[in-house]
């Protein structure tokens, strides 16, 4: 049997014998994984509950019989199933590839040379439309009632409804 593209190990030897632990680094900021998060050959596995605790994503049983996915419910409800390749239970632990799902959720992370695992999300979600205190954009059209330019910009700190319509 091979194990992660790797020699077979002996019966004394398991998978996470040929793992090196890494440090984990999250935002910039040295956080504690219990238990470490592992690196083999190109591959980085996590252990999904506690990174899923750290980076305020969601691990859930799909189907109740184990089939894993990742998840933001938080930012347009993005779930990633992982593949029984892309996930390795070791002593009760479950760690999961983090390239599996990395891309989707918005994780960027590198593996430096001091061997820490370093992770940051970036947003995403999509912000659209105006918010209260948002300035519009800077539009003129022509009034309805004189047919003179007026900027949006006339309207600024003032209350003001901005209706588009569109054709198509």
């Amino acid at each position: 049997m091979r194990i992660f593209g790797i020699r077979n190990p002996t019966d004394a030897q398991s998978w996470s014998d040929f793992m090196v632990p890494l440090k984990f680094e999250l935002e910039g900021v040295r956080t504690a994984l219990q238990p470490a998060a592992q690196q083999q050959e190109g591959d980085v596995w996590v252990p999904l509950e506690a990174f899923c605790a750290a980076t305020d994503v969601v691990l859930k049983d799909i189907d109740g019989a184990g089939q894993l996915a990742v998840c933001d419910d938080s930012g347009g409800d993005v779930c990633i199933l992982l593949g029984a390749d892309d996930t390795r239970d070791v002593q009760g632990t479950t760690y999961g590839r983090l390239s599996a799902f990395d891309a989707p959720l918005g994780f960027i992370w590198t593996v430096r040379d001091d061997g820490a695992l370093s992770v940051i999300r970036r947003s995403t979600s999509v912000h659209t439309g105006l918010g209260v205190g948002d300035r519009p954009p800077k539009i003129e059209l022509p009034d309805v009632l004189t047919g003179q330019l007026v900027s949006a910009d006339v309207y600024y700190s003032k209350p003001a409804v901005y209706y588009m319509w569109a054709s198509w």
